[in-house]
């Protein structure tokens, strides 16, 4: 790289191999651009040095960097003795990210506020409780059929428990009906070349369960045909699969502590963000059991069993009367426009929210066809 570096305009590479193939030199490159910045921590530092500019991609509401076997402690008195008097200094210890550490010396901040990837009903949870708290809230612009999969569903599990503890929990019951679920589902029609993917979101002992009985049930084939991965939330970030399954694994006989802080809402927000047709959970407990109401657990299950549907598609024309229009209706005119459009035989949704607006009508034009003039 260092005797083509010049010759060829653009290099695309992770950061391990930034730092195996180059001479650093100061302000090397035009440009750095830097993705999934949150993942990264402060041993991306030197990329600053390298560059004239830098665009920083990332989101501090998703998981940070995971250093295995490396606690904040142990880092504390390394910070003091060699970084003492640097500015921010406690910015490089193992709780923040390259993308927290930017925020501090970038000159602005660009926010993406329109999602593409999930179904309303699903990237609401995040945008709720993690992004219009803090006025950057999510305007979901997916779109989809009138014949979509539900969204949202949950199954409880009767019989859930919990053995272990820590990362080796698991929650047995829960495990095998998820893998009876997804069994189910490979033989269902309507879930034909969906890919699939399973989240625990207590521990890592529950994804490997999860795991072996998936391959013992439906078998390697089709486990690989599915792309399917069990895996935490850390397993997920920058992926997505059409249906995601959870599994909230604590049960009444674990003596659980709520989930509220930081990195707890991270690890939910990346679950519950990367599905894209269909989220399952399956759940040991119900939310009478979760006496604190700030715990993400009792959050995540209220969302899917108190959510609000979508607005009802409608497909039949509204008879005109004296008086006022029918709800949800701003005028007669906007009736006379939706009987003109189902009697074309589409279906339409009025009053229809689109970003911080909205439309008066969204059409479907899924299945079916305009008439010809």
């Amino acid at each position: 790289m260092e005797h083509c570096k010049n010759s060829v305009p653009c290099w695309i590479m992770p950061l391990y191999k930034v730092a195996e193939t180059i001479q650093p030199e100061q302000e090397m490159y035009d440009y750095v651009i830097i993705d999934e910045a949150s993942q990264l921590g402060p041993d991306a530092i030197f990329l600053l040095y390298i560059t004239k500019n830098i665009i920083i991609v990332g989101d501090d509401k998703q998981t940070s960097p995971e250093y295995v076997g490396v606690s904040a402690n142990l880092m504390t008195p390394f910070i003091q003795r060699h970084l003492k008097g640097i500015p921010f200094d406690n910015y490089y210890g193992t709780d923040f990210s390259f993308f927290d550490h930017a925020k501090l010396f970038c000159d602005g901040m660009t926010v993406l506020q329109e999602h593409f990837r999930c179904m309303p009903e699903i990237i609401e949870f995040s945008n709720k409780h993690f992004y219009a708290p803090d006025g950057k809230g999510l305007y979901p612009l997916k779109q989809y059929s009138e014949n979509r999969l539900e969204p949202l569903k949950t199954i409880f599990c009767t019989k859930g428990y919990t053995e272990g503890k820590g990362a080796r929990i698991i929650n047995e019951p829960e495990a095998n009906e998820i893998a009876v679920t997804i069994s189910k589902l490979i033989d269902d029609n309507r879930y034909n070349d969906k890919t699939f993917g399973v989240i625990t979101l207590q521990g890592n002992q529950q994804a490997s369960l999860i795991q072996k009985l998936l391959l013992e049930t439906i078998g390697e084939q089709e486990y690989h045909k599915r792309k399917i991965v069990c895996g935490n939330s850390a397993s997920f970030q920058g992926d997505e699969r059409d249906i995601i399954f959870l599994s909230l694994v604590t049960a009444h006989n674990h003596n659980r502590s709520a989930l509220v802080k930081p990195e707890d809402e991270r690890r939910f927000n990346v679950a519950t963000s990367r599905a894209i047709e269909q989220i399952y959970l399956f759940h040991s407990v119900q939310l009478d059991d979760l006496s604190n109401t700030n715990d993400l657990r009792y959050k995540l299950l209220d969302h899917f069993k108190n959510h609000n549907p979508q607005q009802i598609i409608l497909t039949s024309p509204i008879k005109r009367n004296i008086g006022t229009q029918p709800d949800p209706f701003d005028s007669w005119f906007e009736v006379d426009v939706y009987n003109d459009i189902v009697r074309r035989n589409l279906s339409a949704i009025p009053q229809y929210e689109v970003a911080k607006g909205r439309d008066i009508l969204l059409i479907w034009l899924c299945y079916c066809q305009m008439e010809p003039k």
